[in-house]
């Protein structure tokens, strides 16, 4: 994760950019029930993927715990 936050290549080196998201929103509303906001995210990468979902974790104030084997 280092390489994302270390480094501004804009483009030039791929494993050093921010990674690129789609978000797209849309309302449901299904019979009888409430409207529901529903958000798609279209991805290159599983990496991209797992920094977004850490970044958004990090957020709501989630922290990642350490390994209770080598403290990693």
């Amino acid at each position: 994760m280092d390489a994302f936050v270390s480094v501004v290549s804009l483009g030039e080196y791929i494993l050093v950019d921010a990674p690129q998201v789609n978000i797209q929103y849309t309302v449901l509303q299904q019979d009888g029930q409430s409207p529901e906001l529903v958000e798609k995210m279209y991805l290159d990468r599983l990496l991209d993927f797992v920094y977004v979902e850490l970044m958004r974790g990090l957020q709501k104030g989630y922290v990642p715990k350490r390994c209770a084997n080598c403290g990693r």
